[in-house]
């Protein structure tokens, strides 16, 4: 019987686990911004509102996280789909909010309860201390002429409903300043 042959040294005998156990992406940015504050300020600072028809040649598009930060730019829907990523990373209970109205009005923003259980808004780069105490509250809230609401999710590159909330008294033809359309 002959003596068993040496094995050849492994090909990557060097290789470090810091090169693999790097955190992702969202979690380093949930990381720097742990607050509703950071969060929409950086929101505010970082990215540029830009309609999906602009950005995908679609009427709708909803972009995983991690894709809206790579792009640095989306809708409404994209916005409130990485503040709530980044809120539940930090603790908060957080979601997805779309609200449906007159004349064709929809807009998502992230929704995140407080310390009193009380829910407020980012809104793009803006944080709204609303401190409703219902998605019914709120809706009326962010737009009184509101038909219907719902707590949503990405499925795919679209939204999906998971809770819907109705108005069953919307005020008749109210149009707040500034307001605009969602991609939905």
């Amino acid at each position: 019987m002959s003596a068993p042959q040496p094995r050849p040294p492994h090909p990557l005998p060097y290789i470090t686990l810091d090169i693999i156990a790097q955190p992702a992406p969202l979690d380093q940015l949930a990381a720097q911004h742990t607050t509703p504050k950071s969060i929409a300020k950086m929101l505010r600072r970082e990215f540029t509102f830009v309609r999906d028809q602009e950005l995908f040649g679609e009427v709708d598009y909803w972009q995983a996280p991690e894709e809206f930060l790579a792009r640095r730019a989306g809708d409404c829907e994209d916005y409130a789909l990485l503040a709530q990523a980044l809120l539940v990373r930090n603790g908060y209970d957080a979601y997805v909010f779309s609200v449906f109205g007159e004349g064709g009005y929809a807009h998502t923003v992230a929704v995140f309860a407080d310390a009193h259980g009380k829910l407020n808004v980012i809104n793009q780069g803006k944080l709204r201390s609303y401190r409703a105490s219902s998605f019914e509250e709120l809706a009326g809230d962010l737009y009184p002429a509101w038909t219907f609401g719902c707590i949503a999710e990405r499925d795919g590159t679209h939204g999906r409903m998971l809770f819907q909330v109705v108005n069953l008294h919307p005020a008749p033809g109210f149009l707040p300043p500034g307001a605009f359309g969602s991609d939905f």
